[in-house]
């Protein structure tokens, strides 16, 4: 029969008594290694940056130049267009605009002071007021009567002495009453014609005139100064 291997045994003999190592197991070593080397850099670890803290008062220091610039960009941008988006103010007129004044029709501004019983008759038919003054021929720096007739009006002066008289007028609106005179002046005349009046105890005299021109008038007038007229009172 023929010889038959033996099977492995965990332990060979023979000469060599030393034990040698089974070749299906490994022994690992777990002890810890010593001989590392050291002076390897370890990872660094970045370090912080340092942290500077500022108090309330330092803050407001830190932004007090940068408002002073904005305010001062924010005033050049607006200067630079105030001349043509900015408002504009113009002062106001000194004069007061209002309605143009007139007296009563037939207002008397001087009434005469003689006896006479002598009437005169006043006509206007121009789109002006006027002032109509009875100056005596003999004294004309003072007029005997004065009256206001409005436009279109008629009017009446009455208890006239007898006497020649220069009649003279002015037309105009807005009348004043402190200066006693209009303040916008169209005209300024007197009639040609002397109006003469006389007065016995039984006949009077009455004239009646028209300021504006009529067909047929018997009766012309001039142009007075103004300043001559402003004069006599």
């Amino acid at each position: 029969m023929p010889n038959q291997p033996s099977p492995p045994s965990d332990e060979m003999t023979g000469s060599d008594s030393t034990p040698r190592p089974n070749p299906r197991f490994l022994e690992l070593d777990c002890s810890p290694i010593s001989n590392v080397d050291s002076r390897l850099p370890s990872p660094e670890t970045p370090s912080p940056k340092p942290i500077k803290l500022h108090s309330v008062q330092e803050r407001k220091l830190i932004y007090l130049p940068l408002i002073a610039l904005i305010g001062l960009i924010s005033f050049a941008v607006i200067a630079s267009h105030s001349g043509s988006v900015g408002t504009k103010l113009q002062q106001p007129d000194a004069t007061i605009k209002h309605d143009p004044i007139s007296l009563p029709n037939g207002t008397i501004l001087k009434s005469s002071d003689g006896w006479g019983a002598n009437e005169l008759t006043i006509e206007n038919g121009i789109d002006s007021d006027a002032v109509v003054k009875l100056v005596p021929s003999m004294n004309p720096s003072q007029a005997s009567m004065i009256v206001y007739v409005r436009a279109n009006n008629t009017a009446f002066l009455k208890g006239i002495s007898p006497g020649s008289y220069s009649l003279w007028y002015m037309l105009g609106s807005d009348w004043s009453e402190g200066t006693k005179k209009f303040l916008s002046i169209s005209a300024c005349s007197k009639l040609a014609k002397e109006l003469v009046f006389t007065q016995t105890d039984v006949t009077t005299s009455q004239w009646t005139i028209t300021l504006h021109p009529v067909v047929n008038g018997n009766a012309s007038s001039v142009r007075l100064e103004q300043t001559l007229f402003d004069s006599t009172n």
